[in-house]
């Protein structure tokens, strides 16, 4: 119990004391918040506590500490108003300890660029924004269900012609007990700012209940829900979401996820919140799609495939 009230209040000081150096303002970055583990898309982003693989370096990097084995994912996601996610991540676990390392490539698509002639508006061609996003990290199994992780990430874009960049730091723990029941905290994205705007701070909790559903009939070996809750706060922007979400296999083989974001990032017009998927498994081979409502920006599509070495 000491241990855990322990690890507790070092998560905590260490929030409090990143919130107080950041303050309230404008932030740089904000593709950060793009969702890169498909999984999670589909469940509104609601996996905090649930996380189990490489992806947990950007969510939350305690969930190393529960990956199984050797994994090599890639993902790619058609997001809105042309911008495309390219993201490849690799992770390695063994005897209670996780280890991973990601990169994210960001395309904004082509912008027409003009310049003030003596005769009005000149074209000068296409200029093509792109940001970069590389993270590395581990976690540890301390006992009595707690898991610890952090994660070091370097953060590049070039949105004018030249490359700005900033090093920020991730920090997480989760409980999980034998019954299925976890409980995480996160803190994400601390650190320098970029372009003199702080990178989207975000401090994250959440819960979940994972379990093969065998404990509750034995006509239902090999099939699992789990069902998970997080709630987000980014404080340089005062904003602050909700999730909730949910993932049944049908005998290990195949999945169905859905989840709901309950936010207030601003309005917008047609569905928004909504996000749907499904996942396939054979062997060591997975596939997984997502579909993210973003009202009039339109829909996200994002495939990722994933291989247990």
């Amino acid at each position: 119990m000491l241990k855990k009230i322990s690890m507790a209040l070092l998560v905590s000081g260490f929030c409090i004391a990143q919130l107080q150096a950041a303050g309230v303002g404008a932030q740089s970055a904000s593709w950060m918040r793009i969702p890169v583990d498909v999984r999670s898309s589909a469940m509104a982003g609601s996996l905090s506590a649930a996380v189990d693989d490489a992806d947990a370096l950007n969510i939350n990097p305690a969930g190393l500490a529960l990956m199984r084995g050797t994994s090599l994912s890639f993902s790619h996601s058609f997001w809105a108003q042309d911008l495309s996610l390219e993201h490849a991540a690799f992770g390695y676990s063994t005897n209670g300890v996780g280890l991973a390392a990601s990169g994210n490539y960001l395309d904004f698509g082509a912008i027409d660029q003009f310049s003030v002639g003596s005769s009005g508006l000149v074209s000068d061609g296409t200029f093509t924004p792109q940001a970069l996003d590389f993270s590395f990290g581990g976690a540890l199994k301390m006992g009595n269900g707690i898991y610890l992780g952090v994660a070091a990430n370097w953060t590049g874009q070039n949105l004018s012609n030249s490359w700005d960049s900033a090093i920020s730091g991730n920090l997480g723990i989760l409980y999980r007990n034998e019954g299925g029941f976890s409980a995480a905290a996160a803190l994400l994205n601390a650190g320098q700012t970029l372009e003199n705007y702080s990178l989207p701070l975000q401090v994250s909790a959440g819960a979940a209940f994972s379990s093969p559903l065998s404990r509750f009939s034995p006509d239902l070996t090999d099939h699992s829900v789990t069902i998970a809750g997080q709630w987000d706060y980014l404080p340089n922007s005062s904003f602050s979401s909700f999730s909730i979400g949910g993932e049944y296999w049908y005998r290990q083989f195949l999945a169905v996820r859905a989840g709901y974001r309950f936010s207030d990032y601003g309005t917008t017009d047609g569905l928004h919140g909504l996000t749907l998927g499904a996942g396939a498994r054979l062997s060591n081979f997975e596939l997984s799609y997502a579909l993210v409502t973003l009202g009039s920006l339109g829909n996200s599509n994002q495939l990722s495939v994933s291989f247990n070495l």
